[in-house]
């Protein structure tokens, strides 16, 4: 379950990244390409997604997190997870299961809901996205 999870991971790490990516090249001609590669893997994953749902294998916290994904802030979860990798020296938490939304608390699950402190919706880009080393510890 938890390899499952980390491929999703890696999937929305990568939708970050081909977003920077398209958006350092807004008013250049390689914006187009960018672009298109980022809708390509917005595509992919929800196809991913809808064929995970089918799945009899999957279990239903799993199947809850999926129906129910786009309530989560993908930027609140990155931020709080990378914050942690800084928490335990640049690495990985040893315990991921706070970052499993089918294993969180309710109150944990309720503030990945928000926007991250300090951040207003409206200004929500990943322009905003902050490097490691400017995460905010507070």
């Amino acid at each position: 379950m938890l390899a499952r999870a980390m491929t999703w991971v890696v999937a929305i790490a990568q939708l970050y990244w081909l977003n920077d990516l398209r958006l350092a090249h807004q008013d250049r001609a390689p914006y187009a390409e960018h672009d298109a590669a980022w809708r390509q893997a917005l595509h992919d994953m929800a196809q991913r997604r809808s064929q995970a749902l089918s799945e009899a294998t999957l279990c239903e916290p799993a199947l809850q997190v999926l129906r129910s994904r786009d309530l989560i802030n993908p930027r609140t979860w990155l931020l709080a997870y990378l914050q942690a990798c800084c928490d335990a020296g640049n690495h990985a938490p040893a315990d991921l299961r706070a970052f499993l939304p089918w294993t969180m608390t309710a109150p944990e699950l309720a503030a990945l809901l928000a926007c991250p402190p300090g951040v207003a919706a409206a200004k929500l880009s990943s322009m905003d996205i902050p490097t490691i080393e400017g995460l905010d510890t507070s």
